[in-house]
């Protein structure tokens, strides 16, 4: 059974991420995981297809575009990076993911704690750890999509048991997923910056 939902927010983030292929600001990280930006482009147009269309297993709701279609990205990506350690990036992925979930669930039960809504406080959170604990520059990517995939099942499980909501990759989430990735993107770039400055200062005091 398929139904038909709308967002704009995920259709910016496809459009970025459209606009960071055409401009070769990922060929990096396709060079690494050994992908031509034709790949990004079918991917980010299926992507935007298939985000209207949800499945309906067991009586739950999975967002096709919204969900199935960044967890399978995530993973074709984490398989093809070249110089990962795939062990260290599936754990950080796993400890950023029951961060999501555990933070979710915390400010549903004490809604005080939030010093923003919880839709930008968590996305902005989610992002900034992925970034810091991705083990190579340009695997914040995976990371977060990977959290985010893994995490999603567990808070909407929990919910279930709350208030009966059975769906998989919403809107909600779809937003969410995009605010992290952008997160991830700024805070990586920082992260970067700040390890060649740690590296250049200690080489510059071995010099000395």
């Amino acid at each position: 059974m398929m139904a038909v939902t709308v967002t704009f927010f995920y259709y910016v983030f496809l459009w970025m991420v459209l606009v960071s292929t055409w401009s070769g600001w990922l060929d990096d990280l396709l060079r690494q995981a050994g992908l031509t930006r034709g790949v990004v482009y079918l991917w980010s147009a299926g992507s935007a297809l298939t985000v209207p269309l949800h499945v309906t297993v067991d009586g739950w709701r999975i967002g096709v575009g919204f969900y199935l279609a960044p967890f399978l990205a995530a993973w074709v990506l984490w398989a093809r990076l070249r110089d990962a350690d795939p062990l260290y990036g599936l754990a950080a992925a796993l400890l950023v993911g029951m961060m999501r979930t555990l933070l979710l669930i915390l400010l549903a039960r004490d809604p005080v704690l939030a010093v923003l809504p919880p839709e930008w406080l968590v996305p902005l959170a989610i992002g900034a750890l992925a970034a810091v604990v991705a083990p190579y520059a340009w695997q914040w990517l995976p990371v977060t999509l990977l959290a985010y995939g893994v995490s999603e099942p567990l808070w909407r499980w929990w919910l279930s048991a709350q208030a009966n909501v059975r769906v998989i990759g919403d809107q909600a989430y779809a937003d969410g997923l995009s605010v992290a990735l952008m997160t991830a993107i700024l805070a990586a770039g920082v992260v970067r910056t700040a390890r060649r400055g740690i590296s250049r200062g200690l080489r510059w005091k071995r010099t000395s």
